[in-house]
């Protein structure tokens, strides 16, 4: 579904306010939901990272997951990624995305991450249980969810929250008062936090572990187009942050226009941009994202946003050691249990 981020999300306000009792009923019910999940948490035979988001909204998790499977899959994983399919006319049945799938079929999210070709195989569908296992029967070692956060009827290894460096939490308060999905104690099972492109005199608070991590554009690539009028245009959870970033690159934007979140472009819409850039003589530009909605035909140029492979490997050290972790602890609790079993006088105490 294609939404807009309300502009009282950010900061306390009347209208947030007015909002706050439905805000509290949001979280009360999201916390039942999450805990009566996490009790039936199915576990499947590979490695499981969540990368999701506390918030509503775009905070950077798709290029973080693209980059985690560029990463493990160069590591010798078999890496699927298992997203929830938005924006897909039904998200009913767990789809093994191919070359033939469309956005309609299978949501911009799921095509983008396939054309990416940074995992073995992409599942695109709401029961992500189904998923993972398909995925696993297929060879996957490695499952990294989407947006799976909330997600807690599949257990995971690692849990990854994504943040927003400028906007963080906003006022802190849960939908619709608020960008939260959940209250702010529930931070608390994430493994760590990554912080995407936090500015220097702003810090999310936060109760957990942090790496701040940059989100960017090959600006080699847009080097060339510096000298040329751009019409930029998207439909992501935080519209501004591309412009910004287009800006800051040093390109020359004529005009702009934002859509809502995984918004599905009619053919009024793409004639409406072809006479924008006609209007300015420009070139339009858009993401990834939005280019896979869009028809080849059209005149454009992509960007490719992606996670610094500076601040990659940080992470992936991060991982490993978490995970290191899990196996020392397995592997000392099996010998404790076999030198009990092995032990007369343990087993003597244990039969009187």
């Amino acid at each position: 579904m294609a939404y807009k981020t309300p502009f009282f999300w950010k900061n306390l306000n009347p209208i947030s306010m007015l909002l706050w009792p439905l805000s509290l009923l949001y979280r009360f019910v999201a916390f039942l939901h999450g805990k009566s999940r996490a009790k039936r948490g199915v576990q499947v035979n590979a490695t499981v990272i969540s990368v999701g988001n506390i918030t509503a909204g775009g905070a950077g998790k798709t290029p973080v997951v693209k980059a985690l499977a560029r990463a493990y899959s160069e590591k010798g994983e078999r890496v699927a990624i298992l997203t929830r399919g938005y924006g897909a006319a039904s998200d009913d049945h767990q789809i093994q995305v191919t070359k033939d799938h469309t956005p309609e079929q299978v949501g911009d999210e799921a095509v983008e991450l396939f054309r990416a070709q940074v995992a073995e195989q992409v599942w695109a569908g709401k029961n992500r249980i189904e998923s993972a296992k398909s995925a696993v029967n297929r060879g996957a070692t490695m499952l990294i969810i989407d947006d799976g956060f909330q997600y807690r009827a599949l257990q995971r290894d690692i849990n990854i929250l994504v943040i927003d460096g400028n906007y963080g939490l906003g006022n802190e308060m849960c939908l619709p008062a608020g960008p939260l999905r959940e209250g702010t104690k529930q931070i608390h099972r994430a493994d760590f936090a990554l912080v995407v492109n936090p500015p220097e005199d702003h810090k999310v608070e936060l109760d957990i572990p942090q790496l701040p991590v940059r989100i960017i554009m090959d600006k080699r690539k847009l080097g060339s187009m510096k000298q040329r009028p751009i019409v930029a245009f998207c439909g992501i959870g935080i519209p501004d942050k591309f412009f910004r970033a287009l800006e800051e690159a040093g390109l020359n934007i004529k005009a702009s226009k934002k859509y809502a979140d995984h918004y599905a472009y009619k053919i009024s819409d793409i004639e409406e941009l072809k006479n924008l850039a006609s209007q300015h003589d420009a070139l339009l530009m858009t993401t990834a994202k939005d280019a896979v909605k869009l028809p080849e035909s059209l005149d454009l140029a992509v960007v490719e946003i992606d996670m610094s492979k500076t601040d990659l490997n940080p992470v992936v050290e991060k991982i490993d050691q978490i995970l290191a972790s899990y196996q020392e602890s397995e592997t000392k609790t099996t010998t404790e249990e076999n030198s009990k079993d092995k032990d007369p006088k343990a087993s003597s105490n244990d039969a009187a």
